[in-house]
């Protein structure tokens, strides 16, 4: 007994321990591998848990353990107690009854090819009244053999004289329990020591039997001791006790040709299964991938990853699995299952389950422990934290995983989880699967550009050929067979099986259909005709919930269906009708949940619903959905979905409404648009409140996308619905659309639109009196007097709006404006004052718990502080670090290690600037942020180049260069050529080094960054004088010296001491007396710089490891002996 953490219930655990090298389920030489033993064993398994009987347990999941034993788990049988121990001794008719219920079990099992092989009344049980078979730890495929026999109170005569298993063995052991049935007790004296020659030659007594005496006639053939003279099988077993007591029970046919099509061989796909083994055995040392696996509906993408799937579970690994659907519904949905079953194999801590809990609520239920919800970032950071959430439950997985994705197609934001995930695969051990219709989305390759892509194509004549023999035999090479199974299906798989299913029906069995007179055509309407073939296998009664169920979607909520039928009075066993429709290959059960065997079936089930009949379905799906599941938003978008179809406007808008929020609140932006587009469409300019609540929403989505045009249309639009309610008297709508638009001319570069529309807006605030909303307006506007350089007045309108804020209590705002007066201070170079600034924010910041804005002062305190007091700074800066990771920040993080990595540099610390660099470019790798990934890319090349590791440097510095020119960041490209000619230098590549310092000079000079400039001449002089250009370089160092007296420049190079050491050498080459002063000038400067580290180590790394600050003490040094 255990409990199933995803489900909650309790399930029956099985360990099958017989030894592998026991398990011998299939007849091959003794030299069969321990791996193809476990590959056929795992595909029995597969086909175990697809059984669906009422009379049989459920076997509910499998896989294999750490040890690499097979295990499965079954439905647990609360009350239930075996066959032949009645809690109340039955009548004649029941103990008949539960009989036939066995009967129906063996019948079952048997036409599906399995035999159990250990029946005896433990593995027999009653429940209220049905029987139950369990316990399949020994079941083998008919036509295998096994090592091992069941209970020996139960073996057939022929099993102990060492002949295979068989139907009829089977049978055999139902004979001896429906003997103890009715005489309660055992056939033969089993405390007897002759009992084994009783089992060989002795007839059982029936005097102790209370039963007719044709049932006696009926046991004693089932105990018959030569096989051949029992009966031939369950099924004739069957009928006859159903003519004995005047029962008539349906025939199973389909289930017969079920399982010779479902257990046909894998067919064909060699090269593409190749690849997939090869990727799965590099993930499980430590080297994963990404793959996409395209083809048409049908085409066998679903056969092949099972088959990739049974080969990763016998390997040890952890396989999950997820399949979007068409169907508009949870935000993430993909990630749902994912989600769940990889947090049962991890420890998450208290921040990963905050946030995983917004997409997967039960989160809580499933890991035992209570949940908080996350702390608040601003929407950018907490998606990308919601997405690193995702990608860390793969990263701290003990074991080597598999990911299978079906149905990509369909999927919207949850492709950026697998985006982020599909960089990460490369250094996990992980391998990542996903399938997709490539004819309803031929672009989904683009989107990964780190995955790998198969395209199926439909079987050609032999591949054919070989799945028409796997399934029919002999028959299946003939050649009027093949020529109707290419004509009717093209190759395609689905429609292969479908073509020889409905050939069966026509010839009444599989081995008939060489035979028959073949048709010449069979579907001519391919899917409408297929659908109707396999509805025509239920009963009537069963096929009146399909609508309903279609309807619903392709995976199926049996709390959903129960309330329909109910609602609708429809009278139907659940369980029974389940095993119906999975018998007649309408739905199946995969991983757990009950599904349409194939999205085409659903297809077709819908076509084949009338117009009026659909919408009476989709009623009473929504009525279910609004009466199980009130006022939960996870199922609004469906229900705006069915409402539309029923024709109500106003449910339609409402649900619509409240699917949008909750996406955008998921961060699922597309699917956020989608709705609240159809909620706009549905409010007219006679609901204004509402019409710029959905306006306002979807602006924002637009905004977090990038999509400008549509954004500023809406801000258009939601100016005029503000100007309708200002007449109503709502008039602080006005002063918000406009920051609104303030806040679009900032993020497009327009700062004089910025300050226009800010400007604006607080004097729309003034009208309206909100004191709150005048504050934001100068905030708002302050800032764009940054972007325009002008400080002044962005002091001073930031201090208006501090004032107010502080006058409204908008904590938030007050927080804010001093935050962006420590900027402009800083701006100004007023650096006591920045200080000042920053702490006011600070202190504000803690008081209302806002982690995001106190962690980003605390980065920029530590930008400050490090210039002056080294210290300090990286006191700051780890504090924000600090902070960043408890809020899971991970953009911020990449900024903080970044300036570690820069700071560390410049110290001289190589070893530790190499640890920050490489953990801030991987970071900025995952959460894909390009110019992240440039920064560190550059600065992890300048260490590598001081550690002496040359080529290294030269390789980080190329990529640097592809990959900011790829983004185009000119600034940041100026600095990567200059620092790329400054490594092929140091390598004597002169050449390349001059072409590069020559770019990044014109691109210096057009962007007018004279710090650059300076520096790059400088470089150029140098090199220059060193090539006798001494006409060059004379006229580089004139436009260095005339730089190299503005501090402005020196603080902005990005290596000072450099530039100075560099030009003065230059000019003691020339001997200019200007050379001593400006030594003495970088000396004082490197001292004072020097002093402002109070940690003596790296105050003399400082001084002694970076070369240039070594070169210039030697050098005062020399010309200053005393």
């Amino acid at each position: 007994e255990s409990t199933d953490r995803l489900t909650g219930e309790t399930v029956a655990y099985k360990q099958v321990t017989v030894s592998t090298n026991q398990l011998r389920v299939t007849p091959r030489p003794l030299s069969e591998t321990i791996m193809e033993l476990r590959l056929a064993l795992a595909n029995e398994f597969r086909i175990l848990a697809s059984l669906r009987h009422p009379n049989i347990i459920s076997v509910l999941d499998y896989g294999f353990d750490q040890m690499g034993q097979p295990f499965y788990t079954m439905a647990y049988l609360q009350d239930a107690h075996p066959i032949t121990e009645p809690i109340e001794t039955p009548s004649t008719d029941e103990r008949i009854e539960l009989l036939r219920q066995l009967l129906q079990a063996m019948v079952y099992l048997h036409h599906r090819g399995i035999l159990h092989r250990d029946l005896k009344p433990a593995n027999v049980l009653v429940e209220n009244g049905r029987v139950r078979v369990l316990d399949f730890g020994l079941a083998v495929l008919k036509g295998q053999d096994a090592g091992s026999v069941g209970s020996w109170s139960y073996v057939a005569p022929e099993i102990v004289y060492g002949k295979p298993a068989s139907e009829l063995s089977d049978l055999y052991a139902v004979g001896v329990m429906a003997y103890e049935l009715f005489a309660g007790r055992h056939p033969f004296d089993v405390e007897s020591p002759f009992f084994m020659e009783q089992i060989l030659s002795e007839p059982p007594s029936f005097e102790h039997v209370e039963a007719p005496a044709e049932i006696n006639e009926f046991l004693a053939q089932l105990l018959a001791k030569e096989p051949a003279d029992r009966f031939a099988s369950a099924g004739i077993a069957l009928q006859t006790l159903n003519n004995i007591t005047g029962q008539y029970a349906l025939a199973e046919d389909e289930a017969v040709r079920d399982s010779f099509l479902q257990s046909a061989a894998f067919i064909g796909r060699k090269e593409e299964m190749e690849q997939l083994t090869a990727a799965l055995e590099r993930a499980r040392h430590g080297n994963g991938s990404f793959w996409l696996l395209g083809g048409e509906s049908g085409v066998g993408k679903t056969r092949l990853l099972n088959e990739i799937r049974t080969r990763a579970l016998v390997e040890g690994g952890l396989v999950t699995y997820s399949q979007s659907s068409e169907d508009k519904g949870l935000p993430y949905q993909l990630w749902h299952r994912v989600i769940q079953r990889l947090a049962l194999h991890v420890d998450l801590d208290e921040l990963s389950a905050s946030v995983l809990q917004t997409i997967v609520p039960n989160l809580e239920l499933l890991i035992g422990k209570p949940i908080s919800p996350p702390p608040s970032l601003d929407t950018e950071a907490a998606q990308q934290r919601l997405i690193s959430a995702v990608s860390d439950l793969f990263l701290h997985q003990q074991g080597w995983l598999l990911l299978i994705l079906e149905d990509l197609q369909w999927a919207d934001e949850s492709l950026e989880i697998l985006e982020q995930l599909g960089r990460l695969a490369s250094s996990l051990p992980l391998l990542i699967v996903g399938s997709y219709r490539n004819d309803d989305r031929p672009d989904l390759p683009e989107r990964f550009p780190d995955a790998h892509t198969i395209l199926l194509d439909r079987f050609n004549s032999q591949e054919t050929a070989e799945l028409s023999e796997a399934m029919l035999g002999t028959a299946g090479s003939q050649e009027n067979v093949l020529d109707l199974l290419q004509r009717e299906t093209e190759g395609n798989a689905f429609f292969i099986v479908e073509v020889v299913r409905a050939l069966a029906e026509q010839a009444g069995r599989l081995s008939a259909i060489g035979q028959m007179a073949l048709p010449r055509r069979l579907f001519p309407q391919r899917i409408a005709s297929i659908v109707q073939q396999r509805l025509a296998r239920l009963p009537a009664h069963a096929t009146e919930l399909l609508p309903a169920v279609a309807i619903a979607g392709r995976d199926l909520d049996l709390a959903l269906i129960d309330a329909i039928t109910r609602a609708a009075e429809i009278k139907i066993n659940l369980e029974s009708w389940l095993s119906q429709c999975a018998s007649a290959a309408v739905l199946e059960i995969s991983d757990g949940t009950w599904r349409f065997a194939h999205d085409k079936i659903r297809e077709g089930v819908l076509e084949s619903i009338s117009d009026d009949a659909k919408v009476a379905w989709h009623l009473k799906v929504a009525t279910a959905i609004e009466q199980l599941y009130p006022d939960n938003p996870a199922y609004a978008a469906r229900l705006a979905d069915h409402w539309q179809v029923i024709g109500d406007p106003e449910k339609e808008k409402q649900y619509a409404r409240n699917a949008g929020h909750y996406a955008v609140q998921q961060f699922a932006h597309e699917n956020g648009l989608y709705y609240l587009n159809r909620a706009i469409g549905l409010t007219g300019d006679d609901e204004p409140a509402l019409l710029y609540e959905l306006l306002l929403a979807r602006e924002g989505v637009y905004h977090l996308r990038g999509e400008r045009d549509e954004q500023m249309a809406d801000l258009i639009r939601l100016g005029k619905v503000a100007d309708l309610l200002a007449k109503d008297g709502s008039p602080n709508h006005l002063p918000e659309s406009a920051l609104r638009l303030a806040n679009f001319a900032e993020t497009t570069g327009d700062y004089d639109a910025a300050a226009a529309a800010a400007l604006e807006a607080h004097r729309l605030a003034v009208e309206g009196g909100s004191e709150e909303l005048q504050a934001a307006s100068q905030l708002t506007l302050g800032q764009a007097y940054l972007r325009q350089g002008n400080f002044p007045e962005a002091k001073q309108v930031l201090q208006q709006g501090m004032a107010g804020a502080r006058n409204s209590r908008s904590t938030k705002i007050e927080a804010d404006c001093y935050r962006f007066l420590g900027v402009a201070a800083s701006e100004q170079r007023q650096f006591d004052q920045c200080t000042a600034y920053y702490r006011q924010a600070l202190r504000l910041y803690r008081i209302i718990n806002d982690k995001q804005g106190e962690s980003a002062v605390l980065n920029n305190l530590g930008i400050i502080k490090v210039q002056d007091h080294v210290a300090e700074g990286l006191v700051y800066w780890k504090q924000a670090s600090t902070i960043f990771q408890e809020i899971g920040d991970r953009l911020g993080m990449a900024r903080v290690l970044t300036n570690l990595s820069n700071i560390y540099t410049d110290l001289g610390e190589y070893e530790t600037a190499m640890n920050y660099g490489q953990q801030a470019l991987q970071l900025s790798r995952e959460i894909n942020v390009p110019i992240g990934v440039c920064f560190n890319l550059l600065n992890l090349s300048l260490t590598q180049l001081h550690l002496g590791e040359h080529r290294r440097a030269d390789q980080l510095s190329s990529q640097a260069l592809k990959n900011v020119r790829a983004i185009g960041v000119r600034p940041l490209e100026a600095s990567v050529l200059r620092d790329r000619g400054y490594i092929l230098r140091q390598q004597n590549r002169f050449a390349e080094a001059d072409r590069y310092w020559q770019e990044a000079l014109a691109l210096s000079r057009e962007l007018e960054m004279g710090s650059i400039a300076a520096e790059v001449q400088a470089e150029i002089a140098f090199l220059a004088q060193e090539e006798g250009k001494l006409e060059k370089a004379g006229v580089a160092l004139a436009e260095v010296m005339k730089a190299i007296d503005d501090p402005a420049i020196i603080d902005a190079a990005a290596r000072p001491f450099r530039l100075y050491l560099v030009t003065i050498g230059l000019l003691r080459q020339q001997n200019d007396a200007r050379a001593s002063l400006l030594l003495q000038t970088a000396y004082e400067g490197l001292m004072a710089k020097a002093a402002q580290i109070s940690n003596e180590a790296l105050r003399h790394s400082f001084l002694t490891r970076v070369a240039a600050h070594r070169a210039i003490i030697q050098l005062y040094q020399t010309n200053n002996p005393q």
